[in-house]
């Protein structure tokens, strides 16, 4: 109970029940050119608030007794964006600029293993086509951001407050990112008709600047079909990439310069790492 206080309960509860009740009811049928089925989106919604749930739940349990790294490992598989921030914030009082550079970009590469699930159940055909690039770079982004956190400092660790994740089950939430991801779904369909490739992927790389899951998760189910699959797994890797850029720029605008500068630094390159996933 002191992991999952009451309310949390109370939300998981409902949001099980809400599933329970829509699912029987939810047309298992594609509407439109762009592919869109009821009952997959809904799927998408249930999978990404489960995933982002147990994690929240691991943050909770560490909650006071784990370190900056392990934090930012969870963290990641919630949401990397999040953590990034959080972590910015945490060491902008901070003179230890490698552990909090380095458990950022740790995090980033758990974003990749984070993905790499979510098509691994929507879409294996895509799951096939990045399996190799994306855990190449997440064992990159872990290992290397863990490494580059145990580089010896002087300072003693600073006792910085933690600051509580919000919990991703929120009904409020989960609806709202439904109706993100037909967003997307439709909107990807008629970018790729009427403004090209070229169009396509610049949408892709503006997607980064926010939440990438509703595109990519759009993407797992129009790939092969309304959507080239080649072209769907291109646009993934840009998303994600430029994802990581713009992590780059919160790292660098929310902690001190030092610090900021250090993550932006690592953050950019490990953006341009990721685009090497096209040539796969």
């Amino acid at each position: 109970t002191k992991v999952v206080p009451g309310e949390e309960i109370l939300t998981f509860a409902k949001f099980l029940l809400l599933t329970a009740v829509i699912l029987p009811v939810v047309p298992n049928q594609t509407y439109g050119p762009f592919g869109f089925n009821p009952l997959k989106a809904w799927l998408v919604v249930v999978a990404v608030s489960t995933i982002s749930y147990g994690s929240y739940l691991l943050q909770k349990a560490i909650r006071g007794r784990s370190n900056v790294l392990l934090s930012a490992l969870v963290g990641g598989a919630y949401s990397s964006t999040l953590t990034t921030v959080v972590l910015a914030k945490r060491g902008r009082t901070s003179s230890q600029r490698h552990l909090f550079a380095g458990a950022t970009l740790a995090a980033c590469g758990m974003m990749y293993l984070r993905l790499l699930a979510l098509l691994a159940i929507f879409n294996r055909a895509l799951f096939h086509k990045l399996g190799i690039p994306f855990m190449t770079l997440a064992v990159l982004g872990i290992g290397g951001g863990s490494l580059w956190s145990l580089r010896t400092e002087t300072t003693a660790a600073d006792a910085t407050p933690e600051e509580t994740p919000k919990n991703p089950l929120e009904l409020s939430a989960a609806l709202l990112f439904g109706v993100l991801f037909v967003v997307m779904l439709i909107g990807t369909h008629y970018a790729l008709i009427y403004l090209g490739r070229t169009g396509f992927y610049t949408l892709a790389a503006l997607m980064g600047v926010t939440d990438v899951d509703p595109f990519i998760l759009s993407l797992t189910q129009s790939a092969g079909a309304a959507t080239p699959l080649t072209m769907a797994a291109s646009a993934i890797a840009i998303a994600a990439s430029s994802n990581n850029a713009v992590k780059g720029i919160y790292a660098r605008a929310f902690c001190n310069k030092r610090t900021g500068t250090e993550s932006f630094i690592l953050l950019i390159v490990f953006g341009l790492l990721g685009l090497l996933a096209l040539a796969w």
